[in-house]
């Protein structure tokens, strides 16, 4: 018996409709997909988020780093402390650590010999949001580099 092909996934054309028909209502009250994103920052904070992506040539330096950070992980993100951490192991190889307004989840590459750690923070809104939170993911680069002993 022959197997079927999984069909192709196709969750971008989705979401491009649905982003493209957003846009179009929005404008026809008069507004664009930025006075939306304005208005969803305002309610929620601006979200901004990064990558660490670390690169090595002995995939076992991916193993030490992980257990570096899971036996002494960091007590505080951005000066605030954290509030939780989250070890999905055995099932997966990731850690997840949260403090107010911040997240850092930490895994290794599926595909790559690399180490990746995904960073987010939220800051209230204001004019000067966006600045703020490139700042604050510059320090937080440094914090996680520092934690996996980069």
């Amino acid at each position: 018996m022959r197997r079927a092909r999984p069909r192709p996934r196709q969750d971008g054309i989705s979401a491009a409709v649905l982003i493209a028909d957003l846009a179009a209502r929005l404008k026809a009250d008069g507004r664009t997909l930025t006075d939306r994103l304005d208005e969803l920052a305002a309610a929620y904070g601006l979200h901004r988020t990064d990558q660490l992506s670390v690169r090595v040539t002995d995939v076992a330096e991916i193993a030490t780093m992980m257990a570096r950070l899971r036996s002494n992980p960091p007590s505080t993100l951005l000066g605030r402390p954290v509030t939780e951490i989250t070890d999905r192991l055995p099932s997966a190889d990731v850690l997840t650590v949260r403090a107010e307004g911040v997240r850092v989840v930490v895994r290794p590459s599926g595909t790559e010999p690399k180490l990746k750690a995904y960073l987010e923070t939220v800051e209230p809104f204001a004019p000067d949001a966006g600045p703020r939170a490139d700042r604050s993911l510059a320090t937080l680069r440094t914090e996680i580099a520092t934690a996996l002993g980069l």
